[in-house]
């Protein structure tokens, strides 16, 4: 029983601390920069995209990994949250968008509207999300 209440205090105590780094992460970006994307058909692979100042000069990979990895694996493999591969997220993209940006009932899915990611954000990390991992 000692060994539950341990877990789920690790558990508790973790999701602050990745919280905090996140909003840290997510308040540090200063939205009235330019964040215009161009897309081109012969453009890499989103996670090779760097989006200029959208994520402070890093790609969206290097995004995700620091504010989504440590709930949904770097790989995206899954880990306290579910998996982010293009095979099992079989919702429509409207769904992911409105998951990121409102959080999940019942869930440890914060709302990342309310932390200050803007729907541009969102929009890439969904377009990541929906793509293969090179």
């Amino acid at each position: 029983m000692r060994r539950g209440y341990i877990a789920i205090l690790l558990a508790f105590v973790s999701g602050i601390i990745i919280g905090s780094i996140a909003t840290f992460v997510i308040v540090g970006n200063n939205p009235s920069k330019d964040t215009t994307i161009i897309a081109s058909t012969d453009a890499p692979a989103p996670e090779a995209v760097n989006v200029g100042d959208l994520f402070d000069g890093k790609t969206v990979e290097e995004f995700y990994m620091e504010t989504c990895g440590g709930c949904h694996g770097m790989q995206r493999e899954g880990e306290i949250g579910p998996a982010l591969l293009p095979e099992v997220l079989t919702a429509p993209r409207e769904f992911y968008f409105d998951t990121v940006k409102n959080g999940r009932n019942g869930t440890r899915m914060p709302p990342w509207g309310q932390f200050g990611l803007s729907d541009e954000q969102i929009d890439a990390l969904v377009e990541f999300i929906l793509t293969e991992p090179v």
